[in-house]
């Protein structure tokens, strides 16, 4: 709520609002006010989450660091396989059916595909035990392979 207050008076500011309308690419677009509010929230989210972790970690010690491979890999993949898809829908514009709907329909499931094989290959290439282990149980289970799957932690145990 608080930032929601706050983004609403930052936007009563005129320079501060005509930087994030143009930032936003709603420049000539009535009523910009009205993204102060989600834009606030958001913000608000993005701290949360940062506190969030903050005071787990403080709890729990270590946490980030066991996570931060994971999540590098994460960000990676996430942002090579969007900047692959937008590099398909950029090339891909040009294509046009009679339909509008085939046509957008067409464009956005194939730059969908090229985007999530791009993070797939990059997770690959990163060397991902987590996409590793989902290979293997996807393979395990489409062969119909009937030894479970086991995570790297796990292999280790024994019953006694």
């Amino acid at each position: 709520i608080v930032t929601g207050l706050l983004s609403l008076s930052v936007f009563q500011n005129p320079a501060a609002m005509s930087f994030i309308e143009s930032l936003l690419r709603v420049d000539y677009v009535p009523g910009g006010e009205m993204l102060a509010l989600p834009l606030g929230y958001s913000i608000a989210s993005v701290f949360g989450v940062f506190l969030l972790v903050y005071l787990f970690n403080r709890t729990h010690a270590g946490y980030v660091h066991l996570i931060g491979r994971a999540f590098g890999e994460s960000l990676t993949a996430g942002f090579i396989g969007a900047l692959v898809a937008y590099g398909a829908l950029v090339i891909l514009g040009t294509i046009t059916f009679s339909s509008t709907l085939a046509s957008v329909l067409t464009r956005g499931a194939l730059a969908g595909m090229l985007g999530i094989f791009a993070a797939a290959a990059t997770y690959y290439i990163l060397g991902s035990r987590e996409y590793s282990e989902t290979l293997q149980s996807l393979t395990r289970r489409i062969w119909r392979d009937v030894e479970p799957v086991s995570s790297a932690e796990s292999t280790d145990v024994h019953l006694s």
